[in-house]
């Protein structure tokens, strides 16, 4: 492990990197973010160590090196006017495991693979039309759990719990149809959804030694990889039953909405036609 942080500190040697706080051997600057002495939230420890060290600054975590902005104009320079240069990056394990190596819009590298999604989501999901047609759905959805507030008057209401199950309800809803509390398939994805966030969100020494990564020491990548299965394997049922005529599109006022599913296999459906393949 000496070693390879030796190596990966040669290899950085050459570029000309900002300032930034000084942290200890191995571990780098991780004592200091968590053992504060005053539990102050991170984003507030970066904000007092860009008053230190300007609005870019470098911080050593573990045997990852991690480069802050924290001005707007920085922000506008890395997410939008240089975000082919910005675009790749390291992945937490449990998200990398998740994802498939990180093959998901957020995650996957400007690439003819990337723009192409990006497309889909762009003229299928996000365009003007496409929103005017879940307005109904969320709407509904959003009334469903105000009643369901109102019926609970008087007794202590988890409202963050409340407010986590609306949004996974209108997101599978136009996900992949459906909008029944007690649909099986969507009660499970939401509790898989809410175990991988779990794990996204705990602190993984794989992440901070990517040296380590192989060894899982936590057995976070285990458990991200038989949630990613237990999900992929609903998935695959919602699938076949839209296939098989047994999954049917959300009704919403007498009308079928058209969700994500079905516009992506349209989409397949399109290409294979115009490949000369039938489906």
């Amino acid at each position: 492990m000496v070693k390879g942080l030796k190596s990966r500190g040669g290899a950085t040697a050459s570029f000309s990197l900002p300032p930034g706080p000084r942290g200890l051997p191995i571990v780098g600057y991780i004592p200091f973010l968590i053992y504060n002495g005053k539990n102050i939230p991170l984003h507030r420890q970066f904000t007092d160590l860009a008053a230190q060290y300007g609005p870019i600054f470098k911080i050593r975590v573990g045997s990852q090196l991690h480069v802050v902005v924290s001005s707007p104009s920085l922000a506008k320079q890395v997410l939008r006017d240089d975000e082919s240069n910005f675009s790749s990056r390291d992945l937490p394990l449990a998200i990398r495991v998740w994802t498939y190596g990180g093959l998901d819009l957020s995650s996957l590298p400007m690439s003819q693979d990337w723009n192409s999604m990006r497309k889909v989501v762009l003229r299928e999901v996000l365009s003007n039309p496409s929103l005017d047609r879940c307005y109904e759905l969320k709407r509904s959805v959003v009334v469903k759990a105000l009643r369901e507030l109102v019926r609970s008057c008087g007794k202590p209401v988890g409202v963050l719990e409340l407010a986590n199950k609306m949004v996974a309800n209108a997101t599978m809803a136009m996900s992949w149809g459906g909008r029944d509390d007690g649909d099986v398939d969507n009660e499970e994805a939401r509790r898989l959804c809410e175990e991988v966030m779990a794990l996204m969100e705990k602190p993984n020494v794989s992440d901070v030694f990517p040296l380590l990564a192989r060894f899982d020491l936590q057995g976070i990548g285990r458990k991200a990889a038989e949630v990613a299965g237990r999900f992929d394997r609903i998935i695959t049922s919602v699938i076949q039953k839209r296939f098989d005529g047994k999954g049917s599109l959300t009704m919403v006022d007498g009308r079928e909405m058209k969700d994500l599913l079905q516009i992506l296999l349209e989409s397949r459906e399109r290409t294979l036609h115009r490949a000369g393949r039938e489906w």
